[in-house]
């Protein structure tokens, strides 16, 4: 028989049994939709990574208290003297060491407007490490962290969220109850990672001494040190490392990487996390394969007769295998494209409605269809093979 054949004979079975296939269709579907989903989640966060690493660069050395050390003991703040160190230690081989504090969500207000954005305290320098972009206004300067103003500089979505479409440049902000002068606000950028505490266009920068009187804390939470020759920053991570052991104590609770260690371990999560979201939704799509295992076993019994009488008038059992292989593979093939279509939807859905940004590429897509023919043929096998070795005299009596 040709292969037109056999999908027209697939066609009418489907129609003849159109609840019956259109819930083994609803699983597969239902499995590949979530499958791309996660996997497109996956990879829009990894997309999402590397442009930010794009933009930043990969020479910068970021030193952080471990907060991951001895249970019960307080991680050890990293200090001005500690700052001024690196830098004399460091020299020409370093644009500067840039210090943060960060105070997590404070609520922000501006007339009847509230929003709860990240807060960051730091230097004039930290454009060096995010590439800010700055819309309107400035950016901190070193005299504002000098003498410790109440100035802020807002992300776009917190400008966005107190002040609309108006420049907020000079006006003023309620920031945990205190009065801060915007000074400045970021341009809008199209991604939700960040490397630096904050981010995702919802967060207000402020002088790090004014955060630190604010907080009552006059240390820091940070460094990071931009390298000016990426071939350096071994040595710079190994001075830096010989310097705190200095200053405190070859035990001392600081963790040091470079941003391209971090690129690296980062990149190995994703792939490990996205392959377990796959094999999640892979589960989805074996109980949906069950189904068509299930949907197929019936309709054999269903045509016992119609199998009996094809083998009577010529029909091999190779014919029979194709035929119930080809119907079992079409049914999937159908549920694989609707499930293509609610992948595409769901992550739609979670780029709308959340800041994650969901890729799913053709490849993704391709795969997902594959994925359904490869459960079409594997639980199509058994229902296939037991109506090929159907006795043809047998099956014509059959009642």
């Amino acid at each position: 028989m040709r292969l037109g054949a056999y999908l027209g004979m697939a066609w009418v079975n489907l129609i003849g049994n159109k609840l019956r296939a259109s819930l083994s269709l609803l699983g597969i579907a239902v499995g590949i939709g979530a499958m791309l989903a996660l996997i497109g989640l996956g990879l829009g966060f990894k997309t999402a990574v590397l442009k930010e690493f794009e933009e930043t660069g990969t020479n910068a050395v970021m030193v952080f208290p471990d907060l991951l050390g001895e249970s019960g003991k307080r991680p050890e703040p990293l200090t001005e003297e500690d700052r001024r160190a690196i830098e004399e230690v460091c020299g020409a081989e370093i644009r500067g060491v840039v210090p943060f504090v960060f105070f997590g969500q404070a609520k922000t207000t501006r007339g009847g407007k509230a929003t709860a954005p990240q807060t960051i305290g730091t230097n004039e320098d930290f454009p060096l490490i995010q590439k800010l972009k700055v819309r309107h206004g400035r950016f901190i300067s070193a005299a504002d962290v000098a003498v410790g103003r109440r100035v802020a500089v807002l992300d776009w979505r917190t400008a966005e969220k107190l002040f609309g479409k108006l420049t907020p440049v000079g006006k003023t902000i309620w920031l945990s109850g205190r009065p801060f002068q915007v000074i400045g606000a970021l341009a809008k950028t199209d991604t939700d990672f960040s490397l630096t505490p904050g981010g995702g266009g919802n967060t207000v920068y402020l002088p790090v001494t004014t955060l630190q009187r604010m907080i009552d804390f006059h240390d820091y939470h940070g460094f990071y040190i931009p390298v000016v020759d990426p071939a350096r920053t071994g040595e710079v991570m190994k001075k830096t490392e010989a310097l705190l052991a200095r200053r405190h104590g070859p035990k001392h609770g600081f963790q040091i990487y470079s941003t391209q260690q971090f690129l690296t371990v980062l990149l190995t999560a994703m792939s490990v996390l996205t392959v377990l979201l796959g094999a999640i939704s892979g589960i989805a799509l074996v109980v949906g394969g069950i189904g068509i295992m299930n949907i197929m076993l019936v309709t054999v019994t269903e045509r016992i007769k119609e199998i009996g009488l094809r083998k009577a008038v010529g029909a091999t059992e190779q014919d029979i295998l194709r035929q119930f292989l080809l119907e079992a593979v079409f049914l999937c093939l159908l549920g694989g494209i609707l499930g293509i279509g609610l992948g595409y939807l769901g992550a739609y859905l979670l780029g709308r409605f959340t800041p994650m940004k969901p890729v799913i590429t053709p490849a993704v897509a391709g795969m997902g269809l594959g994925f359904a023919s490869t459960v079409g043929l594997f639980f199509g096998v058994f229902p296939a093979w037991k109506a090929a070795r159907l006795d043809p005299i047998a099956a014509l009596h059959h009642e």
